[in-house]
């Protein structure tokens, strides 16, 4: 009974620290007391990768709470989302340390970690066939698509990859191992592998991970392909030889065939439609269209505004905040992007369409997030 007491105290206690619920504030507890798997295995592991202690208590939570990884947890999804720029991550990471290179990237690791708990979004290129078949499902009277469940797990997940890490033996069978531990193994290897994925390798890495196809570069050619595309369209611009007062029709054009060109010609076909037939109804119809998917109405709001002042240099920060931007509002409850960003997208349609919160500053969500967290557990039977 006393220790039973002592248990319901300490779990109020940190109620009173974290404002999390009864429930949840018990979770926590008792992953600080067993973590999955047994206490001297994950303290080993997690010290010989350099993870600071319970760094990782949220994303082994999450893990635990879900039978779908990399899926989140019902539970957890209904949660308040807060989607952060790189820039809030690296202030929050700041307020403990002031150190660069790898250990900024640690720094980094550990305050994604114990805050998000390795919540990721799904990819942009999932999130907009999904709501463009929706689109066109009301449009021509198709079946309504499945829900898109929008939150997940680690990298995997954000890029569509629904593979889980499993414990199995060289016959590839399950461990002679109770159910329990062969779980709680499998979920700390996957909190320590994401950690370790968000992190980075260390430059002495590089040489040998190089000789298993490690291409970082890839992603900056791909940027640097798309950021030409940009500064194309803005020199043709400035020197008149596209036309700005169709800016508008220029950047839904380019949208069409740039990001929809992939997925619009199978989609249509479940509806007899060629691609011909669809153009062919018309700029009005297309707009339409286009608003009603909204990803895509975010990065062509963010373009547009963007062409449209001509002492705007593009850089790949400006690509990298409209995909992160496009994710984020259509899903999250609250977005915090960068100054810039903010202010284009202050009076979006877009946005106001979806409710979205869209702040500059973490001042401003520490302000707003205790009256936002009140009024959603108020609405959560």
């Amino acid at each position: 009974m006393t220790e039973n007491k002592a248990r319901k105290s300490a779990i109020r206690a940190l109620m009173a620290k974290t404002g999390e619920r009864y429930s949840e504030a018990a979770d926590r507890l008792d992953e600080k007391a067993a973590p999955p798997g047994g206490r001297a295995f994950f303290d080993a592991v997690m010290q010989e990768f350099g993870i600071p202690e319970d760094a990782l208590s949220l994303a082994l939570r999450y893990s635990d709470k879900t039978n779908e990884y990399p899926v989140l947890g019902a539970a957890a999804a209904n949660c308040l989302s807060v989607y952060l720029d790189l820039k809030d991550w690296v202030a929050l990471a700041k307020a403990r340390h002031r150190i660069s290179s790898l250990r900024q990237r640690t720094d980094l690791a550990d305050v994604i970690a114990e805050i998000s708990g390795f919540v990721t979004i799904t990819g942009r290129s999932i999130a907009v066939e999904h709501q463009m078949r929706v689109a066109l499902a009301a449009r021509f009277g198709g079946q309504d698509a499945a829900p898109i469940r929008p939150f997940g797990l680690g990298i995997a997940f954000a890029v569509g990859d629904h593979r889980r890490l499993v414990l199995r033996g060289r016959d590839g069978a399950v461990p002679d191992m109770p159910d329990a531990q062969v779980r709680g193994i499998e979920i700390g290897s996957r909190a320590m592998g994401e950690y370790v994925m968000l992190r980075g390798p260390a430059p002495e890495d590089i040489p040998h991970l190089r000789a298993f196809g490690y291409r970082p570069e890839a992603v900056a050619e791909i940027e640097e392909d798309r950021l030409k595309r940009e500064k194309e369209l803005a020199a043709m611009l400035q020197a008149g030889t596209a036309n700005r007062d169709r800016l508008g029709d220029i950047v839904r054009a380019r949208y069409l065939y740039w990001e929809l060109r992939d997925y619009l010609p199978s989609c249509l076909a479940q509806y007899g439609i060629d691609i011909t037939d669809f153009f062919a109804k018309g700029k009005e119809w297309l707009t339409a269209f286009l608003d009603d998917i909204p990803s895509a109405a975010i990065t062509i709001t963010l373009a547009e505004r963007g062409f449209r002042n001509s002492y705007k240099a593009w850089t790949g920060n400006d690509l990298r905040d409209a995909d992160a931007m496009s994710a984020a509002i259509p899903y999250c409850d609250i977005v915090l992007a960068d100054k810039y960003v903010a202010a284009q997208l202050a009076k979006s349609p877009a946005v106001a369409k979806l409710g979205t919160l869209v702040l500059a500053r973490l001042r401003d969500l520490s302000n707003k997030l205790p009256g936002l967290i009140a009024a959603r557990k108020t609405e959560t039977p």
